[in-house]
């Protein structure tokens, strides 16, 4: 029995459709939506030109130095922006069904942050990219090799 469905939702058109998908499911078995947005960490590291040439001549990994504060805390404030804009689509899919929902912001690596909730719910629906032929991407793919359900 579905209970619960995530949904990873970043406001673009693929996940729209996936909300408005959700919401149908979840509104025809009684079940609870989460939304769910991740801000992807990497943002907030940069890799230079001379880390770049300076690993690949010693072939190991550039390791990512974090951002200035200034260039964070505008980071940040853009993130709480858009935040609020989606809790606020998130919100007006859930209402006119009078489904019960909750939302729910991370920041980190995308595809692990949607793997790690997705343990939690009995159904996840992500959208897709319909301009393009079917590719699972890897948050997808991640998402099939380490669930069990």
């Amino acid at each position: 029995m579905i209970k619960s469905v995530l949904v990873p939702y970043d406001g673009s058109n693929c996940s729209k459709s996936a909300l408005s998908i959700a919401g149908s499911i979840a509104g025809l078995v009684g079940a609870r939506v989460h939304g769910l947005f991740v801000d992807d960490i990497k943002a907030y590291s940069e890799i230079g030109v001379g880390q770049l040439l300076a690993a690949s001549i010693v072939g190991s990994p550039a390791v990512p130095s974090p951002r200035s504060a200034e260039v964070v805390l505008k980071l940040e404030e853009q993130y709480e922006s858009r935040l609020k804009l989606l809790k606020e689509e998130f919100r007006l899919v859930c209402t006119p069904g009078m489904l019960e929902g909750m939302f729910y912001s991370r920041i980190g690596d995308p595809a692990r942050e949607i793997v790690e909730m997705a343990k939690t719910v009995d159904f996840v629906v992500i959208g897709h990219d319909s301009g393009s032929e079917f590719h699972a991407g890897r948050t997808s793919v991640d998402l099939l090799r380490t669930t069990t359900r």
